[in-house]
């Protein structure tokens, strides 16, 4: 029966949307877990929101098994549209375990293979192409978009408005930097003799972590340090293990010292926050390699300055980190 319209609970929406091999999508959150529910070879094209509800490292993974030409991003949209060849399935739920598993969120929505709905929802479909067409039409701005949604994100699961991290990839070989600035590269050398402010002072029991900065680096929340030590000669430390801070808050002026010190800027990781996965593992393999890299003069002679100018280092950020994938496999395959 073409025309026959079916309601469908939680426990049926999944397993409809499966048996519609859905073409095109409009759908408002994405989550991890998307390829259970759809087989990515027969999608021509998706339209997600590319805000809080949306997972980063889902939109990384689409990208990865169909590419940018076939996702596009529409911020206002909440719709949620399957559109198959012989069927529709339109409701309540976003691509996502939560909207789709039997354990999901109760949710309702309809399936049809009624004709004349299918060309509307089509219709449809095209109508939201375009404004996303318009609101994001190259690959670059999508890129723009996903690394500020990385950090929207990340903020939001440390504060527990998100109740988990859902990162696929912690791998180097399979990261991949969407700007020159994804996270800071930074070096510090033991230093104790200075006082915080009475802002910083305030909340001192919950510093995890700490970096400090000159007051003219524009240093954003929501982003990754990888901070390594330096030497007293400027040069790298061999010996002690470079590693990630997350910065939770920033504080301006919050350092005061009876000597001259350039870095009074401070970015704090909080010991109050969720724990989250950082943009890839620094296992054996790849502190070897980035000991490597960060002393070749190509780098040295920006990231080991003093003082050091965060802005400075945008420049060699995307080759910085091909060097280092390339000597993390030139070291994988000698062992």
């Amino acid at each position: 029966m073409s025309n026959h319209i079916k309601l469908l609970k939680s426990n049926e929406i999944g397993q409809a949307i499966i048996n519609c091999s859905p073409q095109h999508i409009a759908v408002a959150y994405v989550g991890i877990d998307w390829k259970e529910f759809i087989d990515p070879a027969g999608l021509d094209g998706i339209i997600i929101s590319p805000t809080v509800g949306t997972n980063p490292y889902a939109i990384e993974s689409l990208v990865e098994h169909i590419s940018w030409n076939k996702i596009f991003f529409l911020k206002k949209l909440h719709a949620k549209m399957y559109i198959g060849i012989e069927s529709v399935v339109i409701g309540s739920p976003n691509l996502s375990n939560n909207g789709l598993s039997v354990s999901g969120l109760e949710e309702v929505a309809i399936s049809t293979k009624n004709k004349k709905i299918l060309v509307e929802a089509y219709e449809y479909y095209n109508e939201l192409l375009e404004s996303a067409k318009n609101e994001y039409p190259t690959i670059i701005e999508k890129e723009k978009r996903l690394s500020e949604l990385k950090i929207i994100w990340s903020k939001a699961v440390r504060s527990s408005l998100i109740s988990n991290d859902d990162k696929s990839k912690t791998s180097i070989m399979e990261y991949s930097p969407l700007s020159n600035d994804d996270f800071y590269i930074v070096w510090y050398q033991p230093y104790d003799d200075y006082e915080y402010s009475e802002q910083v002072d305030a909340i001192k029991g919950i510093i995890e972590d700490e970096m400090h900065f000159l007051e003219s680096d524009d240093v954003k929340t929501g982003k990754w340090i990888l901070s390594w030590r330096i030497t007293n000669k400027n040069k790298p430390h061999k010996t002690v293990k470079p590693y990630w801070i997350f910065i939770d808050d920033i504080f301006s002026n919050a350092i005061s010292t009876e000597e001259e010190y350039d870095y009074t800027k401070i970015a704090i990781e909080r010991s109050d926050r969720v724990r989250i996965t950082p943009p890839f593992d620094l296992d054996k393999t790849v502190i070897t390699a980035f000991n490597k890299v960060i002393s070749k003069e190509k780098y040295a002679s920006i990231f080991c300055k003093d003082p050091f100018v965060l802005e400075n280092t945008y420049g060699v950020f995307e080759d910085f980190i091909s060097d280092l994938k390339k000597e993390t496999e030139t070291i994988s395959n000698l062992e």
